[in-house]
């Protein structure tokens, strides 16, 4: 998982440029796939100021399109699968050559 690995880079990577101990949560939740866990939403939410939309608050526009129903989480977490920072589900062994 070239992706994967490429996030978690010190130099390149967006995940390897947080600080330590914000990466080590990450690692442990990611390690036990606590991806509903309050702390590993809370952790979602202030990346995705971060790296997606790069302002705190989010904008409204933003928050709008984020999914309210069940179902279009559910199509999200079959493709992209259930973790934000690495990839999963069917994009994860699909071949784009």
């Amino acid at each position: 998982q070239l992706y994967g690995r490429s996030q978690w880079d010190e130099k390149e990577g967006s995940l390897g440029s947080l600080p330590f101990f914000m990466q080590g949560v990450l690692r442990e939740l990611g390690d036990q796939k606590a991806y509903d866990s309050v702390l590993y939403q809370a952790e979602v939410q202030t990346l995705t100021s971060f790296f997606t939309t790069r302002t705190y608050p989010m904008p409204d526009c933003f928050l709008a399109s984020l999914p309210t129903l069940p179902v279009p989480h559910e199509i999200y977490v079959g493709m992209q699968g259930p973790s934000e920072f690495a990839v999963g589900g069917v994009l994860a062994s699909m071949n784009f050559t």
